[in-house]
């Protein structure tokens, strides 16, 4: 899967080193790192939001932040869908304005646009996570 990630032009475009927003970040274990940066063989961070507000959607939906898939064994991986967000002292996250970002991600980009991959059989999704990461608890 990550080499097909890999040799896509459009999803290549996608990756990065980090998946963070609003001075909120997901920390990569030093395991999935080499000289500082991602192990590409292992882990790949792909941008959501760069693929969902391209010049070629005139109306972009909402979209999540980052998927970051990791590599869990011979030919599985394990998805995690991330949302950073950064709430106001004394407001709390507003869910129900987070949830369409991942319905859209998962029903547009996973199940839709690039379901060759995602959701080919000769892979296997160890686990499918969303996270929704707070500088607030």
């Amino acid at each position: 899967m990550l080499n097909k990630i890999a040799d896509h032009p459009e999803l290549y475009a996608l990756l990065r080193q980090s998946c963070e927003k609003n001075d909120v970040c997901v920390t990569v274990c030093d395991e999935l790192m080499e000289n500082g940066d991602l192990r590409c063989d292992l882990i790949n961070i792909l941008k959501m939001d760069a693929y969902f507000s391209s010049k070629r959607i005139p109306d972009p939906p909402l979209s999540i932040d980052c998927l970051i898939i990791i590599k869990t064994g011979e030919r599985a991986f394990g998805l995690t869908l991330v949302e950073p967000g950064k709430a106001k002292r004394g407001e709390r996250l507003r869910l129900h304005e987070i949830k369409p970002k991942f319905d859209e991600t998962i029903s547009k980009f996973l199940l839709k646009d690039f379901a060759n991959i995602f959701m080919n059989p000769d892979y296997t999704i160890s686990y499918f996570r969303l996270w929704v990461v707070s500088n607030r608890i």
